[in-house]
């Protein structure tokens, strides 16, 4: 049998008249394409980045959502992301966020057991108490430390306030771990969303003027921040993209009002402002809350102070209102060993001093953080001397 030879390559199966096959060719044509998607994505990208700067100017902010689960006994609750550093960034300045290995922010590890001779401190709150727009050092809780041992008083001030909390998680986590670090003053920075922050969350309810626990456990989106954040990239963007920003707190937003609208027909701002007063139910939960957080101090000796956090009024005069409603005021007065109202602390400087900060979310200014600070620290100097003593009654001090 004699071979055939063929003489034009071009003729061979699988081989194009250029030498080349048609799968390598294929393959090409897909990584061209591939890299010209990439490349319209990033244009895409940087002309939507460009333009969400362009269109929201000032009222844009990049306060990336750092929470993580948190288990607190039978609890399951929300803390920031421990050991981490992040930035929040904003019109109006740029702000570190270190947080520890318990979750808070705080520049060190603070643990349980008390050192001898030093008074200790627990700052509860949301956003407000953890101090967004604020920096590390300037928040009240940071302001109480130094006073006091400036003051002759050594303390340490555990300030776990964690964005988003009411009154209900506030009360879990001190009943199952802030109790772990043997304060002996507890300083609950109460905002008026906390309100309907205690419907939303649905840990405790009326039944029958009796206070039910009805859930424990309230994390909302922990399970998809939780991996999402562990992407550095991801991280990165909520940080920087003002594009990315936006794109997340319109599905956060979403998601949020079909959870408010079940406890209540309006949006709250979990971070600023809330947008309407309390209804009479949610009063009612937030005086059982408070009751239940003075028993618990009053019967261990610990000194309850509540700050009354202000609420930014758009009136362009720097104007502010107090948290508490007027039917509320006066089983507030009854619960706190030390009330302090936002009228008594700033009034003195409505109108000249900027009690919030301008742009972005509107949280206490630094000028408000320290002034409740240095009020909040003078009223527990009397009690230094108690600290590390054994639990005893102590005189209802009403300072309003």
């Amino acid at each position: 049998m004699r071979a055939t030879i063929i003489s034009n390559p071009s003729m061979m199966p699988g081989i194009t008249s250029e030498g080349e096959q048609p799968q390598g060719r294929r393959l090409k044509e897909w990584q061209a394409n591939i890299l010209l998607m990439l490349v319209a994505l990033l244009v895409a990208g940087a002309g939507g980045e460009v333009a969400v700067r362009w269109i929201y100017g000032d009222r844009m902010v990049l306060f990336p959502r750092y929470h993580s689960k948190a288990v607190y006994g039978d609890y399951t609750l929300r803390r920031l992301r421990p050991n981490t550093v992040f930035w929040h960034t904003s019109t109006d300045g740029r702000w570190r966020f270190a947080i520890n290995a318990k979750g808070f922010r705080n520049d060190r590890d603070i643990p349980y057991d008390k050192t001898p001779g030093r008074l200790r401190v627990l700052s509860l709150g949301d956003s407000q108490t953890e101090g967004f727009e604020v920096r590390q050092q300037f928040t009240y809780s940071a302001v109480i430390e130094h006073w006091l041992n400036s003051h002759g008083a050594p303390a340490d001030v555990v300030n776990t306030g964690i964005s988003g909390y009411g009154t209900a998680e506030v009360l879990a986590f001190l009943e199952n771990e802030g109790i772990k670090y043997h304060p002996d003053v507890v300083v609950y920075g109460l905002y008026e969303n906390d309100f309907v922050d205690n419907v939303r969350s649905g840990l405790f309810a009326l039944q029958h003027d009796s206070l039910t626990v009805t859930s424990k456990v309230y994390a909302p989106a922990v399970g998809i921040l939780d991996p999402l954040n562990a992407i550095p990239p991801m991280r990165w963007l909520s940080e920087h993209s003002y594009l990315y920003s936006l794109a997340f707190n319109m599905v956060w937003d979403r998601f949020k009002r079909a959870s408010v609208k079940r406890a209540r027909n309006e949006l709250a701002n979990e971070y600023a402002t809330a947008l309407e007063a309390p209804t009479p139910d949610e009063i009612s939960l937030m005086r059982a809350l408070l009751s239940r957080m003075s028993r618990f101090c009053r019967t261990r000796g610990i000194l309850f102070v509540v700050l009354d956090i202000p609420v930014y009024v758009d009136s362009g005069v720097r104007a502010f209102t107090t948290s508490l409603p007027p039917s509320s005021l006066e089983d507030v007065r009854r619960d706190a060993d030390v009330l302090l109202l936002s009228n008594d602390v700033l009034d003195p400087y409505r109108g000249v001093a900027d009690v919030h900060v301008e742009h972005g979310q509107h949280h206490m200014s630094e000028f408000s953080h320290l002034m409740f600070g240095v009020r909040a620290a003078q009223a527990i100097l009397p009690i230094a001397g108690l600290a590390g003593t054994s639990p005893k009654p102590r005189a209802r001090r009403r300072l309003h």
